[in-house]
């Protein structure tokens, strides 16, 4: 979708890749998320091309927590 391999894409913020002028209210959206006020999110960027462009994609995101196993 971006153009970059999974090896070019390890270590990456994902924020960089977003267009520079949506960044912040790309931050805001997410923002919910990650303080555990919300199960997901959904909504478009533009999201940054290997080749330089940027392209709409419609992103979802859902928090996964690695929480320790209980054993009764």
């Amino acid at each position: 979708m971006a153009g970059f391999s999974v090896e070019e894409s390890l270590g990456s913020i994902f924020l960089e890749s977003v267009y520079p002028d949506d960044r912040e209210h790309n931050l805001e959206s997410f923002k919910p998320l990650i303080e555990h006020k919300k199960d997901f999110c959904r909504h478009e960027i533009r999201c940054g091309h290997k080749d330089g462009s940027f392209r709409w994609v419609e992103v979802f995101a859902r928090l996964t927590l690695d929480l320790p196993c209980i054993e009764p």
